[in-house]
């Protein structure tokens, strides 16, 4: 199968709304471990790039970022394949170590073998936001994902997300308060 080649537009001074999903659509951010691992690994990247983090969800089968780029120059093709990289193989050397049925579980044929496969393959979804109201009404789209599914009445009850953190100190820290 071949997938669809996203062209990521690294423009100055330029939001990036980022979107991707599981493996197969797959709920593997129901388990708590990796949900606190991607927090960790987001931060890691995040500081290492240069990016802030104005809004986040992780979705139990998909992700949604807001991110500003600080650099000139930068790359959010190379963000995302250090972030999903990162992510992907320290879950795997955990899932080795502590449950192998279910570490056996997330292995997929892969170019001829058994690989540890977390994440869709393909481009996701990239949109760049140039305004300050577009970049608000994004931040609250992607903190209002699960209340729209129904998993929660408000975003800031949501533990996987930029409102819960922002509202009870948890999780990664988000840069959205300088645009609101």
């Amino acid at each position: 199968m071949k997938f669809k080649k996203l062209k990521h537009y690294n423009n100055t001074v330029t939001c990036h709304e980022l979107t991707f999903s599981c493996y197969h659509n797959r709920n593997y951010l129901t388990d708590n471990r990796l949900c606190d691992l991607f927090e960790e690994v987001l931060s890691e990247v995040l500081s290492e790039e240069n990016i802030l983090l104005l809004a986040y969800v992780l979705m139990p089968n998909h992700v949604h970022l807001l991110v500003l780029p600080q650099k000139e120059l930068y790359s959010i093709s190379r963000f995302l394949k250090l972030l999903k990289g990162r992510v992907s193989n320290r879950y795997s050397k955990i899932l080795r170590e502590t449950d192998v049925e279910v570490y056996r579980s997330y292995l997929a044929e892969f170019r001829g073998s058994n690989s540890f496969i977390l994440w869709q393959r393909g481009g996701g979804y990239d949109r760049n936001i140039y305004s300050k109201e577009a970049i608000i009404s994004s931040m609250q789209y992607i903190e209002a994902n699960p209340v729209r599914k129904s998993m929660v009445t408000m975003p800031v009850e949501y533990r996987w997300s930029s409102a819960y953190s922002r509202k009870n100190g948890e999780g990664i820290r988000s840069d959205s308060l300088m645009f609101l």
